[in-house]
């Protein structure tokens, strides 16, 4: 959770990351905005005995569905790294012909996985794949891969809402 705070001074999530009408989006908008708040001071701290729940539909349980997602955290993850260290090559950050190597090393994996007879080890070698596939992605077309920095906030946003019981206004 964020404290409401955050969105009073204007604080946004980047709109180059995280969901869209888009299967491909990168993945990753939680992480980007709290890393970016902890660049500026904001702790953030971990709540162990918080319960949160998610809806996942029988189709996100089945294999296309998750090496999809693999991709989507893949791209999701090199735009990180470049929204929080902008375009300048930092040293952590894989050249993009050595994200190609990456690329043929763990295609060969996926290729050879099935020899294991195993569906498990063969999952998680095209999961490899499919992330390092979305990665990679990122890494080749730069004009994807530099999004614009996130937008500062518009005046007074309408924060009324509706609750199931309730009917709440911060005016």
């Amino acid at each position: 959770a964020i404290r409401t705070e955050f969105f009073d001074r204007g604080e946004r999530f980047a709109t180059s990351i995280g969901p869209t009408s888009s299967r491909w989006y990168p993945m990753g908008s939680e992480t980007e905005f709290v890393l970016r708040l902890q660049k500026r001071g904001v702790r953030a701290c971990h709540q162990p005995t918080a319960v949160v729940e998610h809806f996942v539909r029988r189709r996100q349980l089945r294999p296309w569905w998750l090496l999809r997602r693999a991709v989507r955290a893949g791209r999701g993850n090199r735009r990180l790294m470049q929204l929080l260290n902008g375009a300048s090559a930092e040293p952590g950050r894989p050249s993009t012909f050595r994200c190609l190597l990456r690329l043929m090393r763990h295609t060969m994996t996926a290729c050879l996985a099935p020899l294991a007879l195993n569906r498990q080890t063969l999952f998680g070698a095209w999961w490899s794949l499919s992330y390092v596939a979305g990665y990679t992605i990122e890494a080749v077309y730069p004009h994807s891969a530099a999004p614009p920095r996130p937008e500062r906030a518009r005046p007074e946003p309408d924060r009324s809402f509706v609750s199931a019981t309730h009917r709440y206004s911060a005016r």
